[in-house]
């Protein structure tokens, strides 16, 4: 402020605070940078140098006690110690100095004192605010509901009806019901049930029109195109969620095969409107709700590679010169790349900034000078007084975090919280049933609320300047919590919804979609989508962590899809240099703070990819596969493959784990080393722990087809390698569980190495059966004959395992042979114990010839069917033959049913049974011509046994 005139105390302290906070900094600067004593030149200047020594050591005497602010504080310490530094003042004096201004420092800042008397004057009503909060929160999910498929679908399932954030959909039976009004159940045929679809996308298609306008002359409603799309995908979601989790593994399942044909029916029925025509055109807004909505339906139609929708869009493509869906996935793509490029560069400054801070105070105290010690503890309370600001809001922010966690439980948490009322009410059992409200409120309703209850006091965030001063917070936790937001990843662009999008474009292996994505001969502009998603790994392949690795995840099975069966985009991704990401991924020191689950998923995608880029023989393919055998690190991939080994070994339960990846083993990979021995000394229980032990399985396994590639390339690849015993011992276990198989295509010759599960699953007889009833007439039959016996070979192998997974029907089928044999033996037993221990009671030789009888023998012992038995004592061969029997006819019990388990053959159809009555009628088919033609039943199986049979009456 100006003081008046004659006031000359108020024109002091002005001088004094101009000397404070605008001398003291230049002399420090001006000492520091620029002054170099040179008596020639300048021969006053020690003089003044002295002088001025003098001056600040006598105000600093005067005012050691008294300065309380930090900035004060700082350029008093930082100015004293710099002009004495350079003075002939001796070092005593300096200490002296400092010593009165570092000996008692109690910090003050009136600014944060102030707005601490603001927050703790507005403690009540930020406390009511935080309470409206969770009580709006309490609101909205008491109407939405659970997040599962049971609650919104009213259906039994496992799943969460919303998995992926970005693929988000409104819940509540409210939105339900709005889908539901576009569904017409009455109808039989698929096509005309969602023929009420139409209308939503008619009116995206009106929407699209009026976006291209140049002046627009009705405005367009963003909420209405986004509430049109979230109804349209959720048509395809709802049957999609019906599916359950693992259906992947399970799609020679009928009641699977139905629900995925399901899918596929609405899917085509959503696509007879011109689907794809009418949305795709709204991803060039810039709106990015609508992107959103956009890519996330284009998505879903092409869920399990629908052939239909693939081909509306690439006729799509073909029939417009336009570019909007290249030039808006790229612009996303580019959106992506500036946003982490940038939230990289922010971080190395931050580190620096660290680095600097941690360097200047992270000396011990005993070594450090008085200066040290007093600008460490001034940065330190800075630092503290900056977290001090906002700690008024952060009550208000840790009430919507706490609300947030308690949302995210209802993807899982069913259990009901009950009162002591409900506690009551339970002693009868009828007026349990009955009571479904409890003051009106239903029980699932207490129990949402009850989860979302936070308690939030301004008094357990306010902290006074002597708390923060006393604090043991380290300088590093300050300064990252400062900026711990800031430096967060977050989905710029939706990138990993474009990735997913494009990832299902190419599904299937569309050829057409993967030649188009790389190049678009028919349009003005090209653009090289497959080498720009290539590219676009250089971005975040050296930033790995628990915020980028679902990103990373998501662009290694994108690049998958883009090289399965396509050599020229192999060339592409391969000329990009993505084997040297992948090596630096595999010998990377540090993998962030990722989850055991999400390293062993990015490890399964990269083995997905080099298989994909190295699994074909060829002039081209053969060149590229030896390419990438060179630039791949090996020994990373044999230390890979040790590491999970040992780890999904059960009988190493002292032994610490490690995944190496890089040095000697994977340090990138400390949590997987501590993960799993959790896993094999039984911490994680259950589905979870047998799901994620088959996951490190299936890894190693990968890793070692990769290997066993290489080596068919190179045969002298392991001569060249330095492998440890460790590395051949795990080499060997994966080669006696896998297998290869060669086959013919395009003229030459592919080796495919796979795993076996379980080798017991292919029978020998169905082995010979394939190998002798192949109809080899021609080329022709002996190829479709044999597609024929592979689908049944395939549906006997999936029954086999199925009934090897059950302990019971595995227990008979196991052992068929002993059991055969078994009652051979037995039988044989029986036989020799008969011709030992059996004598007749009378022979002929020794029957009399009676007196009249007209010299017939009669003798009555003859025909006793009952022997004599010797050399045995009755009662033992009684117990003997018993016992023998017994076990016989068990085993042949057995027989009967491992028969019955192995074979199951079955009853036969009424097409058959009707059929044979009409031959032996004497009828034929064509009195039947006038009769309506009905669906041709599926043939039955080459490996299927009939009940009236032979072979059944001979086990029976």
């Amino acid at each position: 402020y100006v003081a008046e005139q004659g006031d000359n105390k108020a024109a002091m302290l002005n001088k004094l605070f101009f000397i404070l906070e605008g001398v003291l900094p230049f002399l420090h600067v001006f000492y520091t940078d620029f002054y170099s004593c040179d008596s020639n030149v300048y021969p006053h200047e020690e003089s003044a140098t002295e002088s001025l020594a003098t001056a600040l050591t006598g105000l600093m005497d005067q005012l050691g006690t008294e300065l309380k602010s930090p900035l004060y504080l700082k350029n008093a310490v930082t100015c004293v110690s710099t002009v004495l530094s350079v003075s002939s003042s001796s070092s005593k004096i300096m200490a002296e100095i400092l010593g009165k201004l570092t000996s008692d420092m109690k910090f003050l800042d009136m600014v944060t004192a102030v707005r601490r008397g603001n927050m703790e004057y507005y403690t009540a009503e930020m406390e009511l605010n935080a309470k409206f909060h969770n009580f709006t929160r309490n609101c909205s999910q008491v109407q939405c509901g659970y997040n599962t498929v049971t609650a919104q679908l009213k259906i039994k399932s496992q799943r969460e009806y919303i998995s992926d954030s970005n693929e988000e959909l409104p819940l509540g039976e409210e939105f339900q019901k709005l889908v539901r009004c576009f569904i017409d159940f009455h109808e039989q045929k698929i096509t005309k049930r969602y023929a009420r679809a139409g209308i939503l996308l008619e009116q995206l298609a009106i929407s699209a029109v009026q976006c291209k306008l140049p002046q627009r002359t009705l405005p367009t409603s963003e909420q209405l195109d986004v509430r049109c799309l979230q109804i349209l995908r959720a048509l395809v979601h709802n049957e999609e969620r019906k599916l359950p989790e693992d259906w992947a593994n399970r799609m020679l399942e009928s009641k699977i095969r139905n629900q995925i044909n399901t899918v596929k029916d609405v899917q085509s029925a959503l696509n007879s409107h011109n689907a794809i025509v009418k949305v795709l055109p709204h991803l060039a807004r810039r709106s990015d709700n609508i992107a959103k909505e956009v890519l996330g339906f284009i998505c879903l139609m092409l869920f399990n590679a629908n052939r239909d929708v693939q081909k509306s869009m690439l006729d799509y493509f073909l029939s417009t010169r336009e570019e909007v869906f290249f030039l808006a996935v790229r612009d996303r793509m580019q959106v992506s790349t500036n946003a982490i490029k940038e939230k990289r560069s922010l971080l190395a400054q931050h580190n620096a900034r660290k680095k600097e801070a941690l360097s200047t105070n992270a000396v011990s105290s005993k070594n450090l000078t008085i200066e040290k010690q007093a600008l460490q503890q001034i940065h330190l309370f800075e630092q503290k007084m900056k977290t001090e600001k906002l700690a008024g809001w952060r009550a208000l922010a840790q009430a919507m975090e706490s609300s947030d966690k308690h949302r995210q439980r209802f993807s899982w948490r069913k259990k009901t919280v009950r009162g002591k009322g409900d506690k009551s009410r339970a002693v009868n059992s009828t007026a349990e049933k009955r009571s479904k409200l409890v003051n009106g409120t239903s029980r699932d309703t207490i129990a949402l609320i009850e989860n979302s209850r936070t308690e939030v006091e301004m008094k357990e965030v306010l902290v006074s300047p002597e708390d923060l001063q006393n604090n043991s917070v380290t300088l590093s936790e300050i300064m990252d919590e400062g900026v711990k937001d800031m430096l967060k990843y977050k989905d710029e662009g939706y990138i990993e919804l474009v990735l997913k999008l494009l990832a299902r474009i190419c599904d299937g292996q569309h050829t057409g979609l993967q030649n188009y994505l790389r190049e678009q001969p028919d349009n003005v502009k090209s653009f090289n989508i497959i080498g720009e998603t290539a590219q676009f790994m250089n971005v975040v392949y050296a930033t790995i962590n628990s915020g980028t690795i679902d990103l990373v995840i998501q662009l290694f099975s994108t690049l998958n899809e883009f090289v399965s069966g396509n050599q020229e985009n192999r060339v592409v991704v391969y000329d990009m240099k993505v084997i040297d990401y992948i090596n630096f991924i595999l010998r990377a020191g540090e993998i962030g703070d990722c989850t055991i689950e999400k390293v062993i998923e990015l490890q399964q995608m990269i083995g997905s990819l080099i298989i994909s880029l190295t699994e074909e023989n060829g002039q081209q393919a053969s060149q590229v596969a030896t390419e990438v055998k060179d630039a791949l690190d090996k020994e990373a991939m044999y230390r890979c493959l040790t590491s999970f080994y040992e780890l999904h070994q059960t009988d190493k339960k002292d032994q610490t784990l490690s995944l190496g990846f890089g040095g000697g083993y994977l340090q990138s990979a400390k949590t997987i080393a501590i993960f799993g021995r959790s896993i094999i000394q039984g911490v994680l229980k259950g589905k979870k722990k047998s799901a994620l032990r088959e996951s490190v399985i299936k890894v190693g396994f990968t890793f070692y087809l990769i290997l066993a590639r290489m080596i068919d390339i190179d045969p002298l690849l392991v001569e060249n390698l330095k492998l440890t015993p460790e590395n051949i011992k795990a080499f060997e276990y994966y080669r006696k569980n896998c297998l290869s198989i060669e086959i013919v295509k395009d003229d030459i010759l592919q080796k495919v190495n796979f795993r076996v599960k379980n080798k017991s699953v292919l029978r020998d007889e169905v082995k010979e059966k394939l190998k002798w009833n192949v109809d080899r007439t021609s080329p022709s039959n002996k190829i479709r004959d044999l597609m024929g016996w592979t689908r049944d070979v395939m549906r006997d192998i999936s029954y086999q395992r199925k009934i090897l997974d059950h302990p019971i029907s595995k227990f008979f089928t196991k052992g068929w042979l002993l059991w055969n044999y078994g009652a051979i033996v037995i039988s044989l037993a029986i036989n020799i114990i008969m011709l030992v221990t059996w004598n007749a009671k009378a022979v002929i030789e020794d029957c009399a010839k009676l007196e009249g009888n007209n010299g017939s023998l009669i003798c009555p012992e003859l025909y006793d069917p009952i022997p004599v038995i010797r050399k045995f004592a009755m009662p033992e061969y009684q117990i003997t033959m018993w016992v023998l029997s017994g076990v016989h006819n068990l085993l042949s019990l057995f027989v009967l049913i491992t028969y019955f388990l192995s074979y199951h053959p079955r009853l036969p159809r009424w097409s058959e049974i009707t059929e044979w009555f009409s031959q032996l009628c004497g009828k034929t088919n064509s009195d039947d011509e006038e009769q309506e033609v009905v669906k041709q039943e599926e043939p039955p199986s080459k490996l299927n046994s009939k009940f009236f049979s032979f072979t059944t009456f001979y086990y029976l």
